[in-house]
């Protein structure tokens, strides 16, 4: 057909040939006026799928022919005739390969719930689902004659198996397609999410004009869902009205028969959550939420008929999943979820935690392996280099050691234990200060100093960062107020701020308020926020650093180079200085080349941008050669100087005074 003119015919609302063109008269010999258009295109006594005949705002449409084995693109037009009436000019073409995607595919069946796209000569297929949204998923790892394997052993009614089996024989599966020069339609019963029996109708269209010498077929599969268990499993509320995955209560009942059945094999729980899903309600609203929940569930529920899993819902921004453990799967799962995510509607920044546990099959509590999975989970969010999080049982001593700190954090505070240690900024070519950096610490009165990285992440955890942070930034202001009051030459303070806090509290007009308290002057107090904070969306952080820079603050980007540096972000940020990490200057007789033009050319950038540039963490004298070489000035690093209490610092300054 795709040699010969478009197919031209006018019909009545009847759907009876009034007319057409010489084109169409060569395909269809038998064609005459009267005969309904349907007869002779698909061979049938209804009208073809999607066409617009009867509705009076559509003009075009897209039909598969089941009597010429392939897709026609159609446009219709609504003449009224005299003497005739009411007529419908339709002019049809064959859609070649080119101008076909798997994803367009659906627009042809709409009466379909979704489709395999089956490459036969490779052994290989991919699934879509029809939603508000449509989203195709890339050709699966597995191979399709597994997952007929698969769905025999553990989905299929066993009345049905010996029919299924014929149908989808592999071996036979081929000839079959290739012999047929019609669909192939089959139906029998498969379990659905919920244990109960769905009615499957398949039909298989083998594709003539797949742009290919493999031989392609197109699985269309058509589902009756067992009315009577749904209103069942509802009653009892095991399924969630919102995502249409199992609530808790059904996803712990159906995990555990699911685990009964997988006695030997490996299996693991898997919670998931969307990384500051508050936030992303707040910027984009509830609505936009909702509907990323959702596209999250279909996903799931098709894992579960993929798969032969089970998924769950537990409000919020909470899932859960119960499978083997099958690296291919699981990597499904985290590349299916991550890839939502990453193509929602254009928003950047958000992504996925995913916590597993093993279930021990022998002695296994679902409700214990969930806990587990989200403790694991708890562990991963922040972690931009990891995307999924096992948990072990030394996450266990963890725990106990965070129940035991947390209380003590809120005792500190009140009887003013966290203070701070200053580390200085260093001019090369001056040989003197140009500023410090304030950094937490604690002094526990039985303990005595505790390392930072033992219990910032225990603060951000429990929501106290804020308040530490708040505390931290007052003692600063504090501290700079005395110095002025003493006369001592004063060089800039900075203090760090994180995106929780940003998040947490109004940020520019905290420190507003604090330089009037202390009245001090802003050239005295500078701002860090760190670069990760700017990752997850510039938008926030641009107004802030804007309020902060109208107000007199100087603002540092720091950690630039710590893994999620972006050009663009210096373009969309309008800050003042640029910390960069020390792994920029870690260098080597293979890397240095490289390293020092890389190194160059973000100076060079800064420079045009009017952005001041501290090369921060450097430890040794080839770093400092580095930094020499290239012409950096200024520099903040164990090399020079380690933080100090604040009466070392003072000392400092009064001999160099």
């Amino acid at each position: 057909m795709d040699h010969l003119e478009s197919l031209v015919y006018a019909v009545d609302n009847d759907y009876r040939l009034v007319s057409f063109n010489q084109s169409l008269s060569a395909v269809f010999p038998d064609a005459k006026p009267g005969d309904f258009c349907f007869q002779h295109f698909n061979g049938s006594m209804e009208p073809c799928f999607g066409c617009p005949i009867k509705s009076s705002n559509v003009s075009s449409f897209n039909i598969f022919s089941k009597a010429l084995n392939t897709f026609l693109s159609a446009n219709c037009a609504k003449l009224d005739l005299p003497g005739v009436g009411v007529t419908n000019l339709v002019s049809c073409r064959h859609i070649v390969n080119s101008e076909r995607s798997l994803m367009s595919r659906m627009l042809f069946l709409p009466q379909c719930d979704y489709f395999l796209e089956i490459n036969l000569t490779q052994n290989k297929y991919r699934y879509v689902h029809k939603n508000d949204e449509e989203y195709g998923i890339e050709y699966n790892v597995e191979s399709f004659d597994s997952l007929i394997s698969r769905l025999e052993k553990t989905s299929i009614n066993p009345n049905d198996l010996q029919n299924f089996r014929n149908f989808w024989d592999f071996q036979l599966l081929s000839l079959k397609m290739a012999e047929t020069t019609v669909p192939l339609t089959n139906t029998y019963r498969e379990k659905n999410a919920v244990g109960s029996w769905d009615e499957v109708t398949v039909t298989l269209i083998p594709e003539v004009y797949a742009g290919t010498e493999d031989q392609i077929v197109l699985a269309i599969f058509k589902i009756k869902t067992a009315a009577q268990d749904v209103r069942k499993l509802n009653a009892s509320e095991e399924i969630d009205s919102f995502s249409g995955l199992f609530t808790r209560r059904g996803f712990v009942l159906h995990a555990e028969e699911y685990l009964a059945e997988r006695q030997g094999a490996e299996v693991c729980v898997i919670a998931m959550d969307v990384e500051h899903f508050r936030l992303f309600n707040k910027w984009y609203g509830s609505p936009e939420g909702d509907k990323l929940l959702k596209r999250i569930s279909v996903f799931l529920l098709e894992m579960d008929r993929m798969f032969d899993t089970v998924s769950g819902y537990a409000g919020g921004d909470n899932f859960y999943i119960i499978l083997d453990n099958q690296p291919v799967v699981i990597d499904y799962l985290i590349n299916g979820i991550s890839d939502i995510l990453a193509k929602f509607d254009g928003v950047e920044g958000f992504r996925m935690a995913f916590g597993a546990c093993i279930v021990d099959s022998d002695k296994a509590d679902i409700r214990d392996a969930m806990d587990s999975a989200n403790t694991a989970c708890e562990r991963i969010l922040g972690n931009y280099q990891e995307r999924i999080c096992w948990f072990s049982k030394e996450m266990l001593s963890d725990i106990e050691h965070e129940i035991q700190i947390a209380p003590e954090v809120e005792r500190a505070l009140v009887e003013k234990e966290f203070t701070f240690y200053l580390q200085p900024k260093y001019s090369v070519s001056d040989k003197k200060i140009v500023g410090s950096e304030a950094l937490v610490r604690w002094l526990h009165k039985k303990r005595g100093l505790i390392p930072p990285s033992e219990f910032i992440p225990i603060i951000e955890k429990n929501g106290l960062v804020t308040r530490v942070d708040m505390y931290i930034w007052d003692m600063v202001c504090a501290t700079i107020k005395k110095w002025m009051e003493e006369g001592l030459d004063i060089a800039p303070v900075s203090v760090n701020v994180s995106r929780i806090d940003i998040d947490s509290v109004d940020v520019p007009e905290i420190f507003d308020n604090l330089v009037s308290k202390y009245q001090i002057d802003r050239k005295f107090l500078e701002i860090e926020i760190t670069e990760s904070a700017f990752v997850e969306d510039t938008r926030v952080l641009k107004t802030v650093v804007q309020r902060l820079r109208a107000s007199g603050f100087t603002v540092l980007i720091d950690d630039f180079g710590s893994g999620y540096s972006s050009l663009n972000m210096l373009k969309d940020v309008q800050a003042d200085v640029l910390k960069m990490d020390i792994k920029f200057f870690d260098l080597n007789n293979t890397n240095y080349e490289k390293g020092v033009d890389i190194i160059e050319s973000v100076l060079n950038m800064s420079r045009k941008m009017k952005l001041s540039v501290i090369a921060e963490g450097v430890e040794t004298e080839d770093q400092i050669q580095v930094i020499k070489d290239i012409g950096l000035n200024y520099v903040q690093g164990f090399y020079y100087y380690k933080p100090m209490s604040v009466d070392e610092y003072e000392k400092m300054l009064k001999s160099e005074n």
